[in-house]
């Protein structure tokens, strides 16, 4: 009997230890920091190449800082006096709230979430591409390409890019914007880092 149990314990040991490291490398790659440049910032740290990024942090990028990151399957370039949270604790759907800034990101898969200033952006099909910028008065939306919800207070709508659609809020109301420009280079380097 003490052999029976003796066995059990090296069973569920070796489960566990087995099921810990399957579980660490998908986490280590879950936010993988692909690029550093100039003054980025994590939780009060410089930040480098070998930084990881979890739930609860802070990034903030200051003149000519840059940051480039993949979560999952999805790609993020945050660019130069910008603040990002993360705001999920779980590493299967992701949150961030952009609170100043510029973010660029290219989603190969749906279901993650964003928030900037009141407006909240849901990706709604894979392979979406989108940008998001916030200043002190307003907040733009630029589609690439896919599909994003939008939702600021009781005002709702669906976009789907076909073509570059942009959107604004200012002053609580969600509107038709001019074009926001993506940097055409910026986005081919986030779709590379997905492997298309």
């Amino acid at each position: 009997m003490n052999r029976n149990v003796r066995s059990r314990r090296d069973f569920l040991a070796s489960v566990l230890a087995a099921g810990t490291a399957a579980l660490l490398p998908t986490m280590a790659q879950a936010r993988v920091v692909k690029r550093v440049s100039g003054s980025v910032i994590i939780n009060g740290g410089m930040a480098d190449k070998y930084s990881s990024l979890m739930a609860g942090d802070k990034v903030i990028t200051g003149d000519g800082g840059r940051l480039s990151f993949v979560l999952n399957e999805s790609a993020f370039l945050l660019y130069p006096n910008s603040t990002l949270t993360f705001v999920a604790d779980d590493l299967s759907i992701a949150g961030y709230r952009l609170e100043q800034g510029r973010l660029l990101v290219v989603c190969r898969e749906a279901g993650q979430t964003f928030s900037v200033q009141g407006v909240y952006i849901g990706i709604e099909q894979k392979n979406s591409a989108l940008q998001l910028s916030h200043t002190n008065s307003e907040v733009l939306v630029t589609l690439q390409r896919g599909k994003v919800s939008l939702k600021a207070g009781v005002q709702q709508e669906i976009l789907q890019a076909s073509q570059p659609q942009v959107r604004q809020f200012k002053a609580g109301k969600l509107s038709v914007a001019k074009s926001a420009g993506i940097v055409a280079d910026d986005l081919a380097y986030l779709s590379a880092l997905l492997g298309f």
